[in-house]
C-alpha cells in the first residue's frame, strides 16, 4: 500500500506570523521525469484554474515554417499554451531565444524588456504561480495597483504587508513558486525546487488585483529581469501541496544542469 505524500508544511501560524522553514541558498533540484512536449499528454494542461502556461520552446511555435526560432532569434510574443491564450507582447527589447540551456532545453534571455498580458486576469484571490530559470523572475500581478502580487527584491509581496522570502542563485537555475490563499485565511508561502521556504499569514491583507500582468519587470521598467527564463505557469488556484510539489518535481529537471552565464 503506498504512503499518502505528506503535506510540505502543516501551517499553524497565528496572523501576522510567519515561518521560516527554507535555508539561505537554494535547495537541490528533486528528482523528476522530463518535462513532456506541450500538448494532451502535459500534466501541466490538467492543473486547476490554469490561465497562462509559457515555454520558451514555444514562442512562437518552434513548428510553425514561417517563423523558426534559432539562437539568439528575438521573441516578440509568448505563446500561451493554456486553453485560456493569454499571450504576452514584449515590452522594450524581446527576450532572445537560446538552446540548449537548461538541460538541454532552450530558455529565453531577458535583457533589459520585458512583457505584458493584457487578458490575462484571475477572479479568485488566490493564485499559484510557477517560473522556471536562472534568478527569480520578476512578475506583478497589477502594476502600480497596491493590492497585486509581485516579487520584491528575493521574495514576494502582496498588497502591501504581506511578504515572504525566497531563494535565488546568479549560477543554478531554480523552479519558483508562491501560492496564495484567500477568504478568512490569508496565506502567502514561496517554495524553491519543491520545497517550502517560507510561509506567512495576514488576514487583514485585502483581495488580491490583477490588471494587465507584466513578466520580466516590476516598476515600470525600474527593476528589469537579467536572467534566464524556461517555464511559466500561472493557476488561478490555490493549488494543493500535493499538486503543487508534483508540478515542482516535474520542472526540476530543467534545473539540474548548471546554467550558462
Amino acid at each position: 500500500m503506498q504512503r499518502p505524500h505528506p503535506p510540505l508544511v502543516v501551517n499553524t501560524a497565528t496572523p501576522g506570523a510567519s515561518a521560516r522553514v527554507g535555508t539561505d541558498s537554494v535547495p537541490p533540484p528533486r528528482s523528476a521525469p522530463p518535462l513532456l512536449p506541450a500538448g494532451a499528454d502535459d500534466p501541466v494542461l490538467k492543473l486547476d484554474g490554469l490561465i497562462g502556461y509559457y515555454r520558451a520552446d514555444a514562442s512562437p511555435r518552434p513548428l510553425d515554417p514561417k517563423r523558426p526560432l534559432t539562437d539568439g532569434s528575438p521573441v516578440p510574443r509568448l505563446v500561451d499554451l493554456s486553453p485560456a491564450h493569454h499571450d504576452g507582447n514584449a515590452v522594450g527589447s524581446p527576450a532572445l531565444y537560446e538552446t540548449p540551456m537548461i538541460n538541454g532545453l532552450p530558455a529565453l534571455r531577458f535583457a533589459g524588456g520585458w512583457y505584458q498580458f493584457p487578458t490575462l486576469r484571475g477572479t479568485t484571490g488566490a493564485p499559484t504561480l510557477f517560473l522556471v530559470g536562472k534568478r527569480l523572475p520578476p512578475f506583478d500581478t497589477g502594476p502600480n495597483r497596491l493590492d497585486s502580487l509581485h516579487t520584491y527584491g528575493s521574495g514576494w509581496l502582496l498588497g502591501e504587508s504581506l511578504r515572504i522570502l525566497s531563494a535565488e542563485s546568479d549560477t543554478a537555475g531554480a523552479v519558483h513558486a508562491v501560492r496564495s490563499t484567500n477568504g478568512p485565511r490569508r496565506v502567502l508561502q514561496s517554495f524553491v525546487n519543491g520545497y517550502s521556504y517560507e510561509v506567512r499569514r495576514r488576514d487583514a491583507v485585502r483581495p488580491l488585483t490583477w490588471e494587465a500582468p507584466v513578466l520580466g519587470s516590476r516598476d515600470d521598467g525600474k527593476d528589469v529581469f537579467q536572467g534566464l527564463l524556461s517555464t511559466a505557469i500561472v493557476c488561478d488556484a490555490a493549488l494543493s501541496d500535493r499538486t503543487l510539489s508534483d508540478t515542482c518535481r516535474r520542472s526540476a529537471h530543467c534545473c539540474r544542469a548548471e546554467l550558462r552565464p
